[in-house]
């Protein structure tokens, strides 16, 4: 299965590559959930759609209610979705994919 594509903001991709952020938040659908982000699965997390990239490997995935979620992912999702799809990820994937 081929790494999962997820484009960030620059804040937030600053925030993955400095080991500030472990888990990424996303409208619950099509696109993410349980089938598509499987344990296991590595996750390009990419500067926007075209710059640098980091390979991660997918921990966790869990779905949560939005008034649950980070204030930044109730801002971005408040009217798009009602559940938030949480992906755990680390940058280890080494160590993660013995």
């Amino acid at each position: 299965m081929k790494p999962l594509f997820c484009p960030l903001k620059k804040e937030y991709f600053l925030q993955f590559k400095n080991n500030e952020k472990t888990v990424e938040y996303r409208a619950y659908g099509k696109q993410w959930n349980e089938k598509t982000c499987t344990i296991g699965r590595l996750m390009n997390l990419s500067l926007g759609y075209n710059g640098e990239r980091i390979l991660a490997v997918i921990t966790n995935f869990t779905v949560i209610n939005i008034n649950q979620a980070p204030q930044a992912a109730i801002d971005i999702y408040k009217h798009k979705t009602n559940q938030i799809a949480c992906i755990g990820v680390s940058l280890d994937t080494d160590k993660n994919m013995s």
